[in-house]
């Protein structure tokens, strides 16, 4: 029985901090590079858009870990990114490239 009080609580504090980088990520992102327009939105409920000198594209997200998937709605290969968030930035990398954004 304390075995599966234990596997309970352990899957439940796994869940809250889950959720918690999750809402880290909730809200607007914009490039730190003035010299480029472009935005990501993130909503709670794992949707958001990316949007590039006024072109937006819708899309849904699941985070795993560090890594962040984003699928496109007018695309059927999903974009996986590492990214991390430190003081209210935004880091996404691929394959050596890497971009900023700052929450506001």
């Amino acid at each position: 029985m304390k075995k599966v009080i234990s596997i309970i609580i352990f899957m439940f504090i796994l869940l809250l901090l889950t959720g918690c980088k999750n809402n880290e990520l909730i809200g607007n992102w914009y490039s730190e590079d003035t010299s480029i327009n472009s935005y990501y939105t993130f909503n709670k409920d794992n949707t958001g858009s990316f949007n590039f000198n006024d072109v937006s594209s819708k899309f849904t997200y699941k985070i795993d870990n560090s890594e962040m998937t984003l699928s496109y709605e007018n695309s059927n290969i999903p974009a996986t990114f590492n990214y991390e968030i430190k003081d209210n930035k935004l880091t996404i990398s691929s394959e050596g490239y890497y971009q900023i954004y700052i929450k506001k």
